[in-house]
C-alpha cells in the first residue's frame, strides 16, 4: 500500500501520534479526508445535472442508500459523500467510528489540547486494533 499520510505539518505530527495509539495509515488518511469534507475545505467527486441535483461519483453504501436527489432536495448525495461511513469505505477502513474519534483527536490537537486529552479519547479500543495488526 502506498503511503497516503502527510510528511510534514500538523497532520504528520498527528498521524505520528495517532500510529503510537495502533491507528492504521488508512484510518488516519480517512479522518483527515472525513475532516476536510466536512469542513467543506473540499468536495467529493461528483456531477450536477440541469436541475442543479448533485450526483456523487465515488458509489459506496452510504451513497447507494440515500434519498434519490430531486428537485426539492438536490444535495442528498452530497451530503452521503461527506460521511465518516463514506470516508471509511473509500479507504477500506472496517471500523467508522474509529474515522470520527480521529477527527475529532485532530481538531483537539490543532487548537492545542493536552496530550492526556487526547490519550484518553484515542486510547479505547487499543487492544482490537493491536491484535489486528
Amino acid at each position: 500500500m502506498l503511503d497516503i499520510l502527510p510528511t510534514s505539518g500538523p497532520r504528520n505530527d498527528f498521524a505520528v501520534l495517532a500510529t503510537m495509539f495502533a491507528y492504521t495509515s488508512a484510518e488516519i488518511a480517512a479522518a483527515f479526508e472525513y475532516l476536510d469534507r466536512k469542513e467543506r475545505r473540499t468536495d467529493p467527486p461528483g456531477e450536477f445535472d440541469h436541475r442543479g441535483c448533485f450526483f456523487a461519483a465515488e458509489r459506496t453504501i452510504a451513497v447507494r442508500f440515500c434519498r434519490a436527489p430531486s428537485a426539492r432536495w438536490p444535495y442528498p448525495q452530497l451530503l452521503a459523500a461527506r460521511t465518516a461511513d463514506h470516508c471509511a469505505e473509500l479507504f477500506e477502513v472496517d471500523e467508522a467510528k474509529n474515522v470520527k474519534r480521529l477527527a475529532l483527536a485532530f481538531k483537539r490537537f490543532r487548537v492545542g489540547a493536552p496530550f492526556a486529552d487526547l490519550r484518553r479519547l484515542l486510547t479505547p479500543g487499543i487492544r482490537a486494533r493491536q491484535a489486528r495488526a
